[in-house]
């Protein structure tokens, strides 16, 4: 269904005489829902700290200005997209503040700096989402696990289902990983979560999901 409408809205432009000085960017916001699709061989889905969670396609088309048939394994975040568009567009934004930056030069092909990319889910969710915060360095992922109060350290590029905890293993990366995470969550001013004084353990016990916080 999402391709049938695609289609259409393509028609439409093509039309109207405007598909080629159209930019179209197809993305999806989060994972598969793991109940009912699965992402395999990524981690659990939908809500999840895991690749299976936030890991998504990302096509970008602008006939005569995109690559044909190019892929692109640079790391990305869905707040590039902003900069992106106005990039495109031949506009500059006046606050220079804005999060993301603009992913034309690694479509056309350009090498990009490494850079690090974060995620803050802050609460639970019905779904089975818990509380943790992540960056992604190059190949390295690290997840602050805020329930346990626990880290967990993978490298996508030899484990990209997320079954190592590498940890223990290499507590360096954990320090420099941990350091860069902690600066930006206090640089953003994120919200962490708080003890709930209305919890009931034996009400949510019931339910299964979720802990005191």
């Amino acid at each position: 269904s999402v391709d049938e409408s695609l289609n259409r809205i393509l028609e439409v432009l093509k039309r109207k005489g405007v598909l080629d000085n159209t930019l179209i960017i197809v993305t999806s916001d989060n994972g598969a829902v793991h109940k009912i699709s699965k992402s395999y061989p990524l981690r659990k889905g939908k809500g999840a700290e895991y690749e299976g969670g936030v890991r998504v396609p990302l096509i970008v088309y602008w006939k005569g200005h995109t690559p044909v048939n190019k892929k692109v394994h640079t790391p990305v975040i869905t707040m590039d997209l902003f900069s992106t568009i106005i990039d495109a567009a031949g506009v500059k934004a006046k606050d220079e503040t804005i999060d993301g930056v603009s992913l034309w030069p690694v479509i056309k092909g350009e090498k990009e700096s490494e850079r690090p990319i974060f995620w803050h889910y802050p609460h639970y969710h019905d779904g089975g989402a818990r509380p943790y915060s992540a960056v992604r360095l190059g190949t390295w992922k690290l997840i602050k696990q805020y329930d346990n109060d626990s880290y967990e350290l993978y490298n996508l590029k030899a484990d990209i289902s997320e079954t190592k905890n590498l940890n223990k293993k290499y507590p360096q990366k954990v320090k420099e990983l941990k350091m860069i995470l902690t600066q930006w969550l206090h640089s953003v001013k994120a919200q962490f979560p708080t003890p709930n004084p209305h919890w009931d353990p034996k009400k949510e016990k019931k339910k299964g999901k979720y802990n005191g916080i």
